[in-house]
């Protein structure tokens, strides 16, 4: 356009670039309702899904505490029963050599017994 003279925009022109505005300006509205629209729809979609996914993952976590708790308790169970066994080896090694040297003494008195017998007869 240069070089070339223009006509200044009449009020039929400025009204009939209003009126392009207006309908592009509809036409956007509408545009952005409907991205609106379909936006809702994805947000509730994933909001679902984020849902049903955390119903999952605190399932899956309370099956995993339950197979732990089971394999705790088993473990609990196999020390509580060695530490069982531990008491009563324990109990007989401290009672053993007490009841080896009663043993040992009433051998001893059988035997000078048996020594005053044989002598007094």
């Amino acid at each position: 356009m240069k070089g070339k003279a223009s006509a200044p925009a009449s009020k039929a022109d400025v009204a009939a670039v209003k009126a392009d505005l207006a309908a592009v300006k509809t036409e956007l509205k509408g545009d952005i309702a409907s991205v609106k629209t379909e936006l809702k729809g994805d947000i509730y979609r994933l909001a679902t899904a984020m849902g049903t996914l955390e119903s999952k993952m605190m399932q899956s976590m309370e099956a995993m505490q339950t197979r732990s708790d089971a394999k705790h308790d088993r473990t609990l169970q196999a020390i509580d029963s060695f530490l069982g066994k531990l008491e009563t080896y324990d109990r007989k090694s401290a009672t053993t050599p007490v009841t080896l040297d009663r043993h040992a003494k009433q051998l001893k008195e059988h035997a000078s017994r048996l020594d005053k017998l044989e002598a007094s007869a």
